[in-house]
C-alpha cells in the first residue's frame, strides 16, 4: 500500500536524507520542521521531498510536525542541497548551518515580542529641574508620537533603566508589548557627491541591475568603495528590493552599519554571531518574510532567505574569515556569486587587494573589473619606506627612525598607528642559562606570555602561571624572547609617557561594543597612539591617522604556505592605507631584516597589481589556483599511527585517475594540536569534475577502513590554509 513518505534532512554526520511515514490526518509540507526518532532519540529534522511510494520494509512514522506552513523557503534549501554536494558534507548539518539554533532546538518559528515606551504626552515642566535624564528621555519620546522599543531607547540613552522606570513611576510614560520589528532612521544624512571614477562604476553596475554580473570594485584604499555600494544599493531600494551586505568580521558591521543607517528610511538588520539566539531567529523570520530591506552579517548571513534580493554586496572580498576553518568548510564569498547567478542579480566583490583567484576571474572575464584608481577628495596615497632593522637595531620593536617619526606626528598633534600580529607579551619564555623553551604539553608551539603574568597556548587555549624556575636547569635567569602587542604597547608608553595609548587585539575587544567605542574614541581624537594586531587593518577609516608603523613583518616573508606572500601583501596594503586619509599626507614605515626582498620592493612602490600578476605566474607555472583544483583530507589521532594508517589506506583505495594528483600522506605543519597528532592528504586537479569524482569514491571506500577508531577526519573543499 502506497503511504506519503518524507525525506527528511537530520542533523547528524550522515551524507544522505532518510524517509519516514508522514502523519496520517497532517499535511507535511516540503521545507517544514517534523521531529522524527533517530535511534534512540528524537531529533529535529527538515522535510526536504515528500512522496507517494511503497517499501518492502517498514518506515517509522513522524513524531510530531511542528510547521504547518513551510519554515525553510525553496530558494535555501536549493542552496544547502548544493553546498552539501559540493562540500560533501551531511546535508542535515548544512541545514542545521543555514538556520538559526532556536528552529533546530525546535523552539516555534514566530517573532517575539518587546518591551515598548510611549510617553503620556504631559508637560516637560512637570519633571523636575534636577533630574535631567528624566527630562532627556521624555523629551526624546515625546518627539516621537509612535513611541520607541526598550532596546532602542537603551542604545540611544545607556544605563536608562532606572531612568525609564522612575518616569513610569510618575505616570509620565507607558510600556506595552509589541513584536519586534526594526528600527528605521528618523534623521539622514545626505548622499556624499562621487567624483568620476566613482560615477562611473555606479552606472556601470546600475546598467546590470536585474541581470547576473559580477562586479570586482577594485579600488585603492579610501578611494570611496562603500559610497559606491550605498548608491547602487539606493537604485536597487527604489525598485523595492532587497540587498545582502557581507562583511568578513564582526568588528567591522558597527562602522559599516551605521553609514547605512543615517542614509537609508528602510527596516535594516545585523546578523552576526555576537547577537542573542532569539535576535537571530527574529532577524531570520524578518529577513524570510520580506520584512527587512537590507541586511549586514558576516559569512553566515549567506544563509538568510531573503525572497527579492537584488543585489549582494561582499565587502572585503579577499579575506581570508569568509572562508569557514572548523565544521563545515565553506566560502560565502563564493556561495554568494552562486546565490546571485541563480537569482540573476549582480554581486559586488569589492576590494583594494583583490584575491589571487577574483584577479583572476577578471583577466578571464568573468567578473567585470571596476577600478578606482585615487582616494577620494584631496587625500593622497600613503608613501611607504623600509628600515633596515640590521643597520637600526629594535630592541623592543621600535627602532630610532620611528620612534623619530611618531614624535613628529604627536608634536604635529596626529595620530599614529602600530601594527603587530602578534597576540601577547612575548612569543617565548626562554632560559638564559640551558636554553630551555616554555612548550604547550598538549601543541608543537611555545606558549606565549602575556602581561597578566600568565603563559597561554594560542591554539589550544591551554594557560597555566609562568615559570618561577627554569624546569630543566633551576636557573632563575627566565627572560621573554620576541615581541608580541602587549610589549610593543607597554614600549610605546614608555618612550611617549604623555600620549594617550591605547591597544587593540582580541583581548582588548571582547566586551560587546568595545571596537565601536575604540573607533569613536580615534575619531575623536581621545587617542594619540593605536597599537594593534590585524583587526585593526581591515576597513576602518582614521582621518588624523598619517603614521602606520610596521613592526615586524619578516615572518611572512618565509613561510612554506604557498598562500603567505599573497596575505602579507594584502595585509601590507590594507594597514598601509590606514595612514593619510585625511588632509594630511600620510608615511607608512616598514621594519624589516629583509630590505631587499622582492615582495617589499614591490610594496613600497605601492604596486600590489605588479605583484598579483607576479604571484599569478608563479602560480600558473607550478599549477596551484587558480589554475588547479584542491581538496583537503584532514586527521587528527591520539597517537600518529592512526591518523597515518588512515590515510595510507585512503591513498591506497584511491581510483585510478590520470587527471587527479595525490600529494601522499604528509604530517600538518603543526603535528600535534590540542593533544592530537594531525596529519593529512591533498589532492588536486587541473579539472574541477574528475577531482569531485575521485573524492565521491573516497567518501564511498571510508566505511570500509579498518582504521577508523579513534580517528576524527575532515574534508576541505577548495582549502585556504593548509595548517
Amino acid at each position: 500500500m502506497a503511504t506519503t513518505v518524507l525525506q527528511v534532512a537530520v542533523p547528524l554526520p550522515l551524507r544522505h536524507t532518510f524517509s519516514y511515514v508522514a502523519p496520517p490526518s497532517e499535511n507535511c509540507p516540503i521545507g517544514a520542521r517534523v521531529i522524527v526518532p533517530f535511534k534512540s532519540r528524537q531529533v529535529v529534522a527538515v522535510v526536504m521531498a515528500v512522496s507517494s511510494e511503497s517499501f518492502d520494509y517498514p518506515l517509522k512514522p513522524v513524531h510530531q510536525l511542528l510547521d504547518h506552513e513551510p519554515l525553510v523557503p525553496a530558494h535555501t534549501r536549493q542552496l544547502v542541497q548544493w553546498a552539501a554536494n559540493y562540500y560533501h558534507y551531511p546535508i542535515g548539518q548544512v541545514m542545521a548551518t543555514a538556520l538559526p539554533r532556536l528552529f533546530n532546538q525546535g523552539k516555534a518559528a514566530v517573532i517575539s515580542s518587546e518591551k515598548h515606551w510611549r510617553s503620556c504626552l504631559q508637560p516637560l515642566e512637570c519633571i523636575g529641574h534636577q533630574a535631567r535624564k528624566q527630562q532627556q528621555i521624555y523629551a526624546f519620546l515625546q518627539q516621537r508620537p509612535n513611541g520607541l522599543s526598550h532596546q532602542t531607547l537603551l542604545a540611544t540613552f545607556p544605563n536608562g533603566q532606572s531612568t525609564l522606570k522612575a518616569l513610569e513611576n510618575k505616570g509620565l510614560i507607558t510600556q506595552q508589548r509589541q513584536e519586534y520589528r526594526p528600527v528605521i532612521a528618523d534623521k539622514l544624512q545626505p548622499a556624499l557627491s562621487l567624483n568620476p571614477a566613482q560615477q562611473t562604476a555606479v552606472e556601470q553596475i546600475c546598467t546590470k541591475l536585474g541581470q547576473n554580473h559580477p562586479f570586482l570594485l577594485d579600488g585603492v584604499t579610501g578611494s570611496g568603495k562603500t559610497e559606491v555600494y550605498l548608491h547602487v544599493i539606493a537604485r536597487v531600494l527604489a525598485q523595492g528590493r532587497q540587498v545582502l551586505v557581507l562583511t568578513p568580521e564582526i568588528n567591522l558591521t558597527p562602522s559599516v552599519w551605521q553609514r547605512f543607517y543615517q542614509r537609508f528610511a528602510v527596516p535594516m538588520a545585523l546578523w552576526h554571531s555576537k547577537l542573542s539566539e532569539q535576535q537571530r531567529a527574529d532577524h531570520w523570520l524578518l529577513a524570510r518574510d520580506g520584512h527587512l530591506s537590507v541586511v549586514i552579517g558576516t559569512r553566515s548571513a549567506i544563509w538568510l532567505p531573503l525572497p527579492d534580493l537584488g543585489l549582494i554586496v561582499v565587502d572585503e572580498e579577499h579575506d581570508s574569515a569568509y572562508k569557514q576553518q572548523e565544521g563545515f568548510n565553506y566560502s560565502a564569498r563564493d556561495l554568494a556569486v552562486l546565490r546571485a547567478k541563480w537569482l540573476g542579480i549582480p554581486v559586488i566583490l569589492g576590494t583594494a587587494t583583490p584575491s589571487l583567484e577574483s584577479h583572476y576571474h577578471s583577466q578571464q572575464q568573468r567578473y567585470q573589473r571596476i577600478h578606482l584608481p585615487q582616494r577620494t577628495g584631496d587625500a593622497d596615497m600613503p608613501r611607504l619606506q623600509i628600515i633596515d632593522c640590521r643597520a637600526h637595531k629594535a630592541p623592543d620593536g621600535l627602532s630610532q627612525p620611528l620612534i623619530l617619526a611618531i614624535q613628529n606626528c604627536l608634536t604635529a598633534k596626529q595620530q599614529v598607528l602600530l601594527f603587530i600580529n602578534r597576540r601577547g607579551y612575548a612569543p617565548v619564555l626562554m632560559c638564559y642559562d640551558c636554553g630551555w623553551m616554555a612548550v604547550c604539553p598538549h601543541c608543537d608551539a611555545y606558549l606565549t606570555y602575556h602581561q597578566s603574568h600568565q603563559l597561554k597556548c594560542h591554539h589550544c587555549h591551554h594557560q597555566q602561571p609562568l615559570f618561577r624556575h627554569c624546569p630543566r636547569c633551576d636557573s632563575t635567569d627566565l627572560n621573554t624572547v620576541g615581541l608580541g602587542v602587549q610589549r610593543i604597547s607597554h614600549a610605546v608608553q614608555q618612550q611617549f609617557p604623555h600620549a594617550n595609548v591605547v591597544r587593540i587585539d582580541s583581548e582588548t575587544t571582547r566586551a560587546k561594543h568595545a571596537m565601536a567605542k575604540v573607533v569613536q574614541q580615534v575619531k575623536e581624537h581621545q587617542v594619540d597612539i593605536l597599537v594593534g594586531t590585524q583587526m585593526l587593518t581591515k576597513g576602518h577609516h582614521f582621518p588624523k591617522v598619517t603614521l602606520v608603523g610596521v613592526i615586524n613583518l619578516d615572518a611572512g616573508l618565509f613561510s612554506l604556505d604557498f598562500r603567505a606572500p599573497e596575505r602579507l601583501a594584502q595585509q601590507l596594503v590594507q594597514v598601509a592605507g590606514r595612514a593619510g586619509r585625511g588632509e594630511h599626507a600620510g608615511l607608512v614605515l616598514l621594519q624589516t631584516h629583509h630590505p631587499e626582498h622582492p615582495l617589499l620592493q614591490q610594496m613600497v612602490q605601492c604596486n600590489y597589481q605588479q605583484f598579483a600578476k607576479t604571484a599569478l605566474a608563479e602560480r600558473q607555472q607550478a599549477q596551484l589556483p587558480p589554475f588547479s583544483h584542491m581538496a583537503l583530507f584532514r586527521v587528527e589521532s591520539l597517537n600518529p599511527q592512526q591518523g597515518q594508517q588512515f590515510l595510507q589506506w585512503l591513498q591506497n583505495h584511491l581510483p585510478a585517475q590520470n587527471t587527479v594528483l595525490c600529494l601522499g600522506v604528509n604530517p600538518a605543519p603543526m603535528l600535534r594540536r590540542a593533544g592530537r597528532y594531525r596529519h593529512q592528504l591533498l589532492l588536486q586537479s587541473l579539472q574541477r569534475a574528475d577531482l569531485h569524482h575521485v573524492i565521491n569514491d573516497c567518501l564511498q571506500q571510508l566505511p570500509h577502513n579498518p582504521h577508523q577508531k579513534g580517528v576524527r577526519w575532515q574534508l576541505d573543499i577548495d582549502p585556504l590554509d593548509l595548517y
